[in-house]
């Protein structure tokens, strides 16, 4: 299986390319695939393997930071409410509090912790060219938590665990797992104090929308002229249903300043 995203040439041509399907989704149980039901007219499929096929979808088992090693132990104040992040192997893991322990001013605050629910950050879906060829889909979600918040301590380089880094721009690093290849972080040079991360990782007991931490930026997304020049249908697909799911939960379109 080829990672489609990566590929520039015949894009537009839809004997080459058509997106079809959703795939295991038993193992990305509230997953951004009920934002997507169709792609114009025509309905996309859900398939997921047999309940007796050695590939049954099931997620991989949450591993705790302190099982991975002293580089992974997270230290959390009595009664303190932490979300773990953890890649596919375990070699990356950290967590983060509620927005209650992001201690800034008004107007710093409202760029990253939501408005509607301010126990909540905020997430978003990015589809600029860059993420698409690093993490090979069209997308990505991502989380936006002050780097300080964040357990294990980042060093200057974001490295921890088994990730690795690089510089994929000019004044931007991007961190993923050297063992398993998860992307993990996100972070400009210009907002040195925060880092994106992946909500692939993030080991919400609500699902993979993480919708008791999140709220989704539903209005608006990252880089979506970029998304529409590669693929308009899909990207058109993508924010109708994202805005009409939004507009369910929240009551509003909702449309954030961060990203």
């Amino acid at each position: 299986m080829i990672s489609s995203a990566i590929f520039d040439a015949n894009k537009d041509d839809p004997s080459i390319w058509e997106l079809k399907a959703h795939m295991c989704t038993t193992s990305a149980p509230g997953g951004s695939f009920e934002w997507v039901p169709k792609i114009g007219d025509r309905e996309l499929q859900v398939w997921n393997p047999d309940a007796d096929s050695e590939t049954t979808g099931k997620a991989p088992p949450q591993t705790s930071p302190e099982s991975k090693g002293a580089e992974q132990q997270t230290t959390q104040d009595p009664g303190e409410e932490r979300l773990l992040a953890q890649c596919h192997c375990g070699g990356v893991s950290l967590t983060f509090p509620r927005p209650s322990a992001y201690q800034a001013d008004p107007e710093e605050r409202k760029k990253w912790v939501s408005p509607l629910e301010p126990n909540k950050w905020i997430a978003c879906l990015d589809f600029c060219d860059d993420c698409r060829l690093v993490t090979g889909t069209n997308c990505i979600g991502w989380l936006f938590v002050p780097t300080a918040l964040i357990s294990p301590e980042l060093p200057s380089d974001l490295v921890i665990g088994s990730s690795k880094v690089y510089r994929s721009s000019k004044g931007v690093q991007r961190t993923f797992c050297g063992t398993c290849g998860a992307t993990v972080f996100f972070h400009d040079d210009s907002r040195a104090h925060m880092v994106d991360i992946s909500v692939g990782l993030l080991r919400a007991e609500d699902g993979v929308r993480a919708e008791d931490w999140v709220t989704w930026r539903t209005g608006r997304l990252a880089w979506g002229d970029s998304g529409r020049r590669y693929d308009a249908d899909f990207t058109t697909a993508v924010a109708e249903g994202f805005s009409q799911w939004g507009k369910a939960k929240y009551g509003v379109d909702y449309t954030a300043i961060v990203g």
